[in-house]
């Protein structure tokens, strides 16, 4: 029998006349396991489990970490790390961080026909996620505070993140500007359009 430290203070194992554990709540528990018998890092993507940063000793990481890891260190190309991070919003996994450098990245390669901005399925797909992700504001885990007084801000920083690499982002849009032509006008305005929220609205 496959034996689990998991909230308990003891051994889990699977009861007679109880169904057995499904394979993604067994990898969990084996992933917990694991993560207490040593330092190794440990991957896993599940929102309630990663507002903790460890187990134990072992570094908690998910998938969008192991990618961004992947890209720092040149063992894929840009082009992969950005189709990787796309499909990854088109999942709606939620709450993953949204960089000026993405926001820039997007804008300022969508091609402008007709003095009109086309979207690109990255642009589409930034601002549907943007915008789903905000509308799901029920689900964040909000700040808690320990024993010891502690502020945890967990995924409530994630608005005020998000309208700083916006607010950044239209900064710098009119920063790498060039004055014969007027791109950074719509690049600034697709920005401006579709991204940009009130903080305040619940």
């Amino acid at each position: 029998k496959a034996k689990y430290q998991v909230h308990v203070g003891k051994s889990f194992e699977h009861e007679e006349g109880k169904p057995p554990l499904q394979p993604p709540e067994r990898a969990l528990y084996e992933a917990i396991d694991f993560a207490e018998q040593g330092q190794i890092p440990v991957c896993i993507d599940d929102r309630l489990v990663r507002r903790h940063s460890t187990i134990a000793k072992a570094p908690l990481c998910d998938t969008w970490d192991i990618l961004h890891h992947l890209q720092g260190g040149g063992k894929i190309t840009d082009e992969a790390f950005r189709d990787a991070r796309s499909r990854m919003r088109a999942a709606n996994l939620r709450y993953l961080p949204v960089s000026t450098e993405e926001i820039l990245s997007c804008v300022c390669s969508a091609p402008i026909q007709n003095g009109e901005l086309q979207e690109t399925p990255e642009l589409v797909c930034l601002r549907r996620y943007v915008a789903a992700t905000l509308l799901d504001h029920k689900t964040l885990q909000n700040s808690i505070r320990d024993q010891e007084g502690n502020v945890h801000p967990r995924e409530a920083i994630w608005p005020a993140r998000l309208q700083a690499a916006i607010t950044k982002a239209l900064a710098d849009v009119w920063l790498n500007s060039s004055p014969t032509n007027n791109h950074a006008q719509l690049q600034a305005d697709w920005i401006w359009a579709n991204l940009c929220f009130d903080e305040r609205l619940p």
